[in-house]
């Protein structure tokens, strides 16, 4: 069903400041139960997206690929806040920030346009992950004849 208002997912953020690694295999641990537990999101965050117009949908950074994919391909595009700077220290979130980019980048790419908004330690969170993926900074100094 088509609707002129747009759907945006919220990608929620960790309770605590444990930090979340993968084991020796590169992969996390599964999550059992609902992903949302031991998430939140800051309802100033949501006011905001509501005023302007939008539905939202949390998304959980704990889903795996599969459920993250889905998720995504059911919204308009996701807004990615940033409260604390221990976010920059999970590297769960910090994965699953990756998966966003590289999802929004593809269908971007292929003209279907997915917007990602990044706020404060998200949007840093989404910076980090985008220097990974390009390894292309460069100084914008220039050099003296």
């Amino acid at each position: 069903m088509k609707t002129d208002v747009p759907i945006f997912g919220v990608l929620t953020q960790p309770f605590t400041s444990n930090p979340e690694s993968p084991n020796k295999f590169g992969a996390f641990d599964q999550v059992s139960g609902d992903p949302l537990k031991g998430t939140f999101i800051m309802m100033s965050h949501v006011k905001y997206l509501e005023a302007a117009g939008a539905r939202i949908v949390p998304i959980s950074y704990r889903l795996d690929k599969n459920g993250l994919v889905n998720l995504l391909s059911q919204v308009n595009g996701i807004y990615i806040p940033g409260d604390h700077p221990e976010i920059l220290k999970n590297e769960r979130y910090l994965n699953t920030v990756r998966e966003i980019l590289f999802w929004s980048q593809d269908h971007n790419t292929a003209g279907d346009h997915f917007p990602l908004i990044g706020v404060s330690y998200g949007y840093l969170a989404v910076m980090m992950q985008a220097l990974k993926l390009e390894n292309t900074v460069q100084s914008v100094a220039q050099e003296e004849t």
